[in-house]
């Protein structure tokens, strides 16, 4: 995991909207937000899976990853519906 990027700045877009610049923690928190309140109101049985997946992204460090070495992370939630959920997370420079 890469120590760096608890205290730089990271930009998160919600389908291709800026939704906010904060840490890590703080981009963590808003986009298990995001997905919290998709499954909430969605098909819960459907989403789970991609809701995990998500949430073990960034628990394994997947997402720290992708940071590091492309300097973004992005994943498409409920991707066939008519209404996924594009997340994209950005390194800002």
């Amino acid at each position: 995991m890469t120590d760096g990027l608890f205290t730089e700045h990271l930009r998160l877009d919600v389908n291709g909207e800026t939704r906010m610049r904060g840490t890590f923690q703080e981009v963590q928190a808003v986009v298990m937000d995001v997905v919290t309140t998709r499954l909430a109101i969605a098909d819960p049985v459907q989403l789970a899976p991609e809701v995990q997946a998500i949430r073990g992204a960034f628990a394994e460090g997947d997402v720290q990853a992708a940071l590091a070495e492309r300097g973004e992370w992005y994943v498409v939630m409920d991707g066939h519906s008519d209404n996924p959920i594009r997340i994209k997370v950005t390194k800002e420079v």
